[in-house]
């Protein structure tokens, strides 16, 4: 502690006024969350449609 704690807890005990100690809260955890093989593949791009160059212009493969 450091000497401002230890004087304000010796005052506190001195006049009878009860100290407040912060209380640390505990974090929730957060859920996982669990994708489908198919929510992976949308999300990294296999299911969108390809172009390609074909005479010139593009098209869908």
């Amino acid at each position: 502690m450091t000497e401002f704690q230890k004087h304000l807890c010796n005052w506190c005990d001195k006049n009878g006024m009860p100290l407040e100690k912060k209380v640390m809260k505990k974090e929730k955890s957060n859920k996982k969350e669990f994708l489908s093989k198919q929510d992976l593949e949308e999300l990294m791009g296999l299911r969108r449609p390809t172009y390609g160059r074909r005479r010139g212009s593009l098209r869908q493969k």
